[in-house]
């Protein structure tokens, strides 16, 4: 799978076991993670559920790679945060296209919280000049109130 997706223009980093993963993934955090249910030491659960509860890494996109096709460990792979799951043995084809499908809506994702974040700054700019802008309407008001009270002799 490894010269498939390097064929296909990707980036890889093949690692062996899940404390590998997981110091590969703290020390360049990838876009994209396939991992592999059964590890020689921790299994591909737990390395997911520690993966998803670091805020620098939870974003980041894993599918599941298995031989297991029941459904109880399917379930098992999104309960710890997985996005995907594919069963062994792979067709190429399909992994290619989950991988494109799971990286753009990532890309997607990432485009949405910056918007995100420009409209929060945005708003709140527009929230000053609104309140800058009422405080001076509020200011001519009683001026000219005041003008007219003094016109009027109130």
């Amino acid at each position: 799978m490894v010269q498939v997706l390097q064929g296909a223009g990707y980036r890889v980093r093949a690692v062996t076991n899940g404390e590998r993963a997981l110091a590969a993934v703290k020390h360049s955090p990838p876009e994209l993670i396939l991992l592999d249910i059964r590890l020689p030491d921790i299994d591909g659960f737990e390395v997911c559920s520690i993966l998803k509860t670091d805020p620098m890494n939870h974003q980041i996109p894993i599918i599941f790679i298995s031989a297991l096709d029941d459904t109880n460990a399917k379930v098992n792979a999104f309960r710890a945060g997985g996005i995907d799951y594919v069963t062994k043995p792979m067709h190429p084809e399909e992994v290619l296209a989950r991988v494109a499908t799971h990286l753009a809506l990532r890309q997607l994702n990432i485009q949405l919280q910056q918007a995100n974040k420009h409209l929060a700054i945005r708003l709140n700019e527009l929230e000053t000049t609104s309140t800058v802008t009422s405080s001076i309407f509020q200011v001519a008001a009683n001026q000219v109130a005041d003008g007219m009270a003094l016109r009027t002799g109130l």
